[in-house]
This record gives C-alpha cells, sequence and structure tokens, in this order.
C-alpha cells in the first residue's frame, strides 16, 4: 500500500525571463551636494561611459528532450473507454510553459499574466493528412528555418508561425524539427481560445502526507509521485470509437489566430496550419455507456436496491444479492414451503443413488451460505471453532471421529431425503490428500514421522528401566520420549561399572550344568502395551510436542483448505444459477463445512489401530495448531466485466467502523473475483482503481458534468461539495470544451458557495474542479 501523499495545486511557475536575447545597460551618474551632475565630457570623452552587456537565455522552442516529460495519460498504445477524460502530459521542467511568449509585450498576456506558449491537441483518425490513422507521427523533413519561411510567401496556403528568424539561434534555425499540418476547419475547433491556455496548464507539488485515513492511502503513480510537475491538458474529450494522436505543439507565433472573439479562427486563403509537434503519442478510445466504472457498478447494485431504475419495486430486494437459487413459484403448499426453504439457506437438489441404489435426488450446500450456518442436528459429533483474536489463528475446541463419510449424511425423516453437505466436504478432502500431489506428500511425510515417534516412545515407555536406560523415579515421560539414545547411554553406562571385566571373570564351575532359572512371567501383548501407553495423556502431549516442528507442509496444506484454495468450483457453487453473469453474490462461510474437509484430508492414509489412536489424540490436534491463518467467516463472488476491465478493482469491508481482514481475494477466472473475509463486514465498498483517478468530467446521460469541489482552506480541499455540479459545455459540433463558456459559469457557482473569496477562478482552481475522482459503490448487510 502507497504511502499517503499531499497534493498542492499552483497556477504557474513563471521565469523572470523569457528565452531570447537581451542586453543590460549600466550608467554610473554622480552629483554635487547642490544635485549638479561632476561628470562631464572632456577632450578624452566621457569620464563615466554607458556600459552595454548583451546576453542569450536559451529555453526550448522548436524541439523537447524526452527528459522533460515524466507521463502521459493516457498511456502510449491504451485501450479503453477514455470517451470523458481529457488527455495530459505532465512534465519535468516547471516553467517550460512560460519560457517562451505567444507574442512579443502585453500581446502575450492575458489580464498581466503570461500565457503558455504551448497547448495540448487531441486529432482522431483522417483529421491529419499526415497521419490518417491517429498513430501520433509527424513531419521530420523540415528545418526550423522552413517552417519560419512560410510567412514570407504571401501566395502560400499554409500557416506558419509569425517569428523573425534573426530571433532564433543560427544553429536552431539550421536544425530539423517535427512539424504536422492542420487543416484550418480541425486547427479552430480544436485549438483553445487565447483566454482558455491558462486554464489548461499549472503545477502539481506532492509531498508525502503524515496522517491520512486508510481507505486513502493508495494512488497513482502518475498522481502522487512525489515532486513537482507541470500538466498541460487537453481541452477536447474523444467521444467517438477509435485512434486518437496527441501532440504538444507550440502556439508561438499565432496568437492572431487565437484571439477573435467568436473562436479561433484563421486568414482568409488558407487551408492548414503548419505546427511544430513537439511531444506526441496515440490511444484508442472505445466509448461505452454502460462500461463505465460508475454504470456497471451500479448494475451491480441495483437487484439489491428497493426500487429500480424506473422505482418500480423489488420484492426480493434484501435477499436479491445473496448466493442462492431463485425461489419457484410461490404456491401456498407444504413442500413448496419445505423447497424454498432450502433454496433460501443455499441448498441445490442433486441426482443422488443410495446404498442400495435406490436413485433419488439429495440437498447439497456448498462451504458459501446465504445466511449464517446453522448447528449441525442432535446425534452428529460437535464442529465448534474459536478464533483466537491475538495471532488470528483459528483452533478446534471439539474435532469429529468419523471415520467414513457416511458419519456426515443428514437424514431429512419428514421428506425422506438426505442432506449430503458435511458428507461431501469430507470425501473432498479426503480425495485431494490422494489426488494432489504436494497434499498426499505433506500427508504422507507427517503420519510417517508420528508413526516413528510413538514406536519409539512405545519401546521407550514400555522397556524395563534397567535395558532402556530410563529411571521412572528421574525422568519425566516428556524426558524419556525426548531423550536421544538411551539404551546406547545405559549401555555406556555400565562399561564404565565394569561389565566387560564382570563377564570375562564368570565362568562356568567344572562338571557343572547351567544354573535353572526361574520361568520368567508371560509378557503383555503389543496390544495390551499399546493400549497402556495410550491411557496416558502426557504421552499425547510429548509426542505432539515432539512434532511440533514436523507439521510446516501440513499446516500449508490445511492454511489452502481453510480459505478453500483447493476445493473445485463446483463444490463451492453447486448450480450455476446462482451466479449469473453481471453479478455480486454475498456469502456466509460455514466452518463446520471445512472441518469435515480437513478432517476427511487428515483421515487419509489410517490404516491401523495406532493410526487410528493418533489420529484421535495428537495428529488433528497438529494439524490444527499448524493453521496459521484465519477462517474466513464471510465473503462475495463478483462475475462481471467489473473484474475483468478493472483488474486493480479494490474491495473494502468494514465491521464497526473498522477495516475487516481480506483472507484471500483470487481470480478465479477472467471476469470471476473470489474474496474471503476474516470477519462478516458490516459493508463492503467497491472503488474504481485509484490510478483511475483522472482529468475530465462525469458522463451522465450523454452530457458531461464537472463536479464542484471545495477549494478554500477548511480542511476539505478537493472534497465534492454535495451533488452540485456545472455542465461541461462543448463547442457547437466539436468535442472540444467550451472553457470560455464554462469557467464563467463555475467562477459564479463558486462564489456563491463561499469558495472564492477574491471572486476570481485561477487555473489551480479550475484543475481542481477537472479532477474525477474513484467511483465508490457501498454495499450494506439487510
Amino acid at each position: 500500500m502507497a504511502t499517503p501523499r499531499l497534493i498542492t495545486f499552483y497556477d504557474s511557475y513563471t521565469p523572470f525571463l523569457t528565452g531570447g536575447r537581451y542586453a543590460i545597460t549600466i550608467r554610473q551618474e554622480i552629483r554635487d551636494a547642490d544635485g549638479q551632475p561632476l561628470s562631464h565630457p572632456g577632450e578624452r570623452g566621457d569620464q563615466f561611459p554607458a556600459i552595454t552587456q548583451h546576453f542569450e537565455v536559451h529555453a526550448p522552442r522548436f524541439a523537447l528532450q524526452p527528459g522533460f516529460v515524466h507521463a502521459v495519460h493516457p498511456p502510449s498504445g491504451a485501450v479503453g473507454p477514455f470517451d470523458s477524460q481529457l488527455a495530459h502530459v505532465s512534465l519535468t521542467r516547471l516553467m517550460l510553459p512560460w519560457e517562451q511568449i505567444l507574442a512579443e509585450g502585453t500581446d502575450g498576456e492575458y489580464e498581466g499574466e503570461r500565457v503558455p506558449w504551448m497547448a495540448l491537441l487531441v486529432f482522431a483518425e483522417n483529421e491529419l493528412p499526415g497521419d490518417p490513422h491517429a498513430q501520433g507521427t509527424a513531419d521530420t523533413k523540415y528545418t526550423v528555418q522552413d517552417v519560419l519561411d512560410l510567412q514570407k510567401d504571401p501566395r502560400s496556403t499554409v500557416l506558419g508561425p509569425k517569428i523573425e528568424p534573426d530571433a532564433v539561434i543560427p544553429q536552431v534555425l539550421q536544425s530539423q524539427c517535427r512539424t504536422i499540418d492542420v487543416p484550418a476547419k480541425v486547427f479552430t475547433a480544436v485549438v483553445p481560445r487565447f483566454d482558455e491556455l491558462k486554464y489548461l496548464t499549472h503545477v502539481r507539488e506532492v509531498t508525502e502526507r503524515p496522517t491520512l485515513s486508510a481507505k486513502a492511502k493508495m494512488s497513482a503513480e502518475e498522481f502522487t509521485e512525489t515532486g513537482q510537475y507541470t500538466l498541460v491538458l487537453a481541452s477536447r474529450f474523444p467521444r467517438t470509437t477509435g485512434n486518437y494522436a496527441a501532440h504538444l505543439v507550440s502556439l508561438e507565433g499565432f496568437v492572431d489566430c487565437l484571439k477573435p472573439e467568436g473562436g479561433p479562427r484563421t486568414p482568409d486563403g488558407i487551408d492548414s496550419v503548419r505546427l511544430v509537434s513537439l511531444v506526441s503519442w496515440s490511444f484508442t478510445s472505445h466509448p461505452d455507456p454502460r462500461g463505465h466504472f460508475s454504470e456497471v457498478v451500479h448494475n451491480l447494485a441495483l437487484p439489491g436496491e428497493p426500487n429500480d431504475d424506473e422505482q418500480h419495486p423489488n420484492p426480493d430486494h434484501e435477499n436479491a444479492l445473496s448466493l442462492r437459487l431463485p425461489p419457484p413459484a410461490d404456491e401456498d403448499t407444504e413442500e413448496t414451503a419445505e423447497v424454498n426453504k432450502r433454496l433460501r439457506w443455499g441448498y441445490a437438489p442433486l441426482s443422488y443413488r443410495t446404498a442400495d441404489g435406490e436413485q433419488t435426488f439429495a440437498w447439497y450446500r456448498g462451504p458459501l451460505t446465504p445466511v449464517p450456518p446453522t448447528p449441525l442436528p442432535p446425534g452428529l459429533p460437535s464442529f465448534t471453532r474459536a478464533s483466537d483474536s491475538g495471532d488470528h489463528r483459528a483452533e478446534t475446541d471439539a474435532a469429529p471421529v468419523i471415520g467414513t463419510p457416511d458419519g456426515l449424511l443428514i437424514y431429512v425423516q419428514q421428506w425422506g431425503v438426505f442432506d449430503l453437505t458435511y458428507a461431501v466436504a469430507w470425501t473432498m478432502g479426503r480425495l485431494l490428500a490422494l489426488s494432489h500431489a504436494p497434499a498426499r506428500s505433506a500427508q504422507k511425510a507427517f503420519r510417517r514421522k508420528a508413526r516413528t515417534a510413538f514406536s519409539a516412545a512405545m519401546t521407550r515407555l514400555t522397556t524395563p528401566p534397567e535395558i532402556s536406560g530410563l529411571d521412572p523415579r528421574t525422568l519425566t515421560t516428556a524426558a524419556a520420549i525426548a531423550h536421544p539414545r538411551p539404551a546406547t547411554d545405559r549401555l555406556h553406562t555400565l562399561l564404565a561399572d565394569g561389565l566387560a571385566r564382570r563377564l570375562t571373570r564368570r565362568r562356568a564351575r567344572p562338571g557343572a550344568g547351567p544354573t535353572p532359572r526361574a520361568q520368567p512371567p508371560a509378557a503383555p501383548t503389543r496390544a495390551h502395551r499399546l493400549r497402556t501407553v495410550l491411557e496416558r495423556g502426557e504421552v499425547h502431549e510429548a509426542i505432539a510436542r515432539g512434532l511440533a516442528d514436523e507439521t510446516g507442509p501440513v499446516g500449508d496444506i490445511i492454511n489452502a483448505l481453510a480459505t478453500l484454495d483447493l476445493v473445485p468450483f463446483d463444490h463451492l457453487v453447486a448450480d450455476q444459477r446462482m451466479l449469473p453473469r453481471e453479478s455480486v453474490r454475498f456469502f456466509y462461510v460455514d466452518p463446520t463445512w471445512i472441518t469435515a474437509l480437513v478432517d476427511g484430508f487428515l483421515n487419509a492414509g489410517v490404516q491401523t489401530t495406532t493410526d487410528n489412536v493418533l489420529q484421535e489424540t495428537v495428529l488433528r490436534r497438529l494439524a490444527v495448531d499448524a493453521n496459521s491463518v484465519p477462517w474466513p467467516k464471510a465473503g462475495l463472488l463478483l462475475r462481471s466485466r467489473l473484474a475483468r476491465d478493472w483488474p486493480g478493482l479494490i474491495i473494502e469491508g468494514d465491521k464497526d467502523g473498522r477495516p475487516v481482514e481480506i483472507v484471500r481475494r483470487e481470480y478465479l477466472a477472467p471476469d470471476l473475483l473470489l474474496c474471503l473475509f476474516a470477519e462478516a463486514p458490516d459493508t463492503v465498498t467497491f472503488a474504481e482503481p485509484h490510478q483511475d483517478l483522472y482529468i475530465g468530467a462525469q458522463a451522465e446521460d450523454g452530457d458531461l458534468f464537472l463536479d464542484l469541489r471545495y477549494l478554500a482552506d477548511n480542511g476539505r480541499t478537493g472534497a465534492p461539495i454535495s451533488d452540485d455540479n456545472v455542465q461541461a459545455y462543448l463547442r457547437t459540433g466539436t468535442d472540444t470544451m467550451d472553457i470560455h463558456r464554462i469557467a464563467p459559469e463555475l467562477t459564479g457557482r463558486l462564489h456563491e458557495l463561499g469558495q472564492l473569496p477574491d471572486g476570481a477562478l485561477r487555473p489551480a482552481g479550475f484543475a481542481v474542479q477537472l479532477i474525477q475522482s474513484p467511483t465508490r459503490q457501498t454495499f450494506k448487510q439487510p
């Protein structure tokens, strides 16, 4: 998650001097007390002659270095619904748009301020003769001298900039430049008016912000990468489908075309305008009236609203977003009531063949339920889990002891049908242990180590102390089991005490037979020794502690099972009608289902009595302790273009005003997203990716609007002002924003709202109004 940022907008970054030639003249004059000059021309000339120093300020004019461009939007080659966005380029050279002048003197100023000399123009396909496919290409066959010489030919139908060649450095005059020839009609349609240019350029400073709410911590790199940038905005919306070429052009020398009262115009007899292109790129716009984020997410939420867009009531809106099959026709019968109840609980009917071969149907519900899970019927083993809030690790309070899935079949006696839910879960866990290679390997290795440890413990604890070397009077059971090599140590002790010497000295007496020995008592059977050892609780504890470090791979598998990572999708959603296209479905997660799944996994490989006992007393507990992730309590499934077209979709859950941890978020298909929460949230919010923070307008029913935003320094700068907005007017017959008309209306509305104390809308304030923040849609628990 990115570091919180603070964005500050500035009107401009105007240098004291623009590019050009300058002269500094110094004159010195000395006067006496009466104010009479003391210096006067003499025979040798003026005693204090004036000194003049000539110098030049070099600034980019006909070309830009690549490092001056920080980023462009839309990105070069991008394809998307950009019809309500304004293309823009961010520059690292802050003063660049003000380093040249459109015209000498006050002709290049508006209301006493220098007007930017560059503009970003956007062209559609077949608008530029030299680039009919709008690929962002430009001509490189002309020198700067060639471009400036156009003004000398009165018969030329191509208009060039009015720049005196003498004002250009000779080396620059002979250099190549990138140019585009824009038809006069296209030029007047897309070029900004003189008074609009200042609104299309501003400076942005991004710094780290010390505090910010958790929800706002993610931001776009382009918009929130720390540093200072100058942004030049286009004024044309790419509202039709196709390729578009964006060119950052120089308007120096064209001021006369930008100032007419009725809008930009070209002189009579001019067919095209030759502009110097400083930067260019292309992108493809695919407008989709129903494909904007706001439209898609609104349609997802609409079934859960009390009324649709036409204010018709949604009778089942409280359950419309739950993961379940739609109920059948409402009939007042006992059978229909039972079916409706099962469907409301998230069950699906499945074909089922009983053990005696009878073909019937049964109910099945996956782990994802539309209602909070209910306890098991009486008589079945308890599956209860409690969440450890300290380390978020789930623990089992009571684990089932089931040898076959038949123990989890639920028979609904009233209707003569089975509920297969938990039996299927147990069987799936067992199948995963046998078919999934990592799970199979982890489970086998874990069980093998457990058998070895148990066999060693039983041998040590059932062997006489004089042989095992373990004295129960001095060693606890845990220490005896953990002892690395007690028999070897006992042998060494006996040898040190002279055992070998005593054995060699002992000789049989002459003529005497072997000394008769008493018949030893019958040794207890292995089964008896096994039962004796397993009755001791401290043995379980000791073996469990000894195997604690060996549970890593098994813990990884159980973590995956706990988050349903290995479960086939058709076991999660039994019927595709539960999740139609362009839908979102919310659910709870049944912990009993997961417990049965895990138990089935652990039960695979049980073959002997030892295995059964270990399963009951040690392995299940160790496996649960190895579970290091919280078990999910709720979640959602999103099947929509929202998942496919917005891969950075933000999903946030909140409970009692605090964020809810997301246990798992995974794309199961390009348009299918699964999200599991550690708790059941009160609200879930879908938010447009923060990189979709863009400059433009809100589209609504074919019209464009600018949402009004706070400008006064009241801690809410940039936040929307309720639902107030201003229409983003377009020039007649074009897709170009009519800032000449919009700016006065924005100024009036913001002034009425107390956001313009001095009564003037500045470029920085205008840029804030153009920012379109990501759309958010909140779903509340009914």
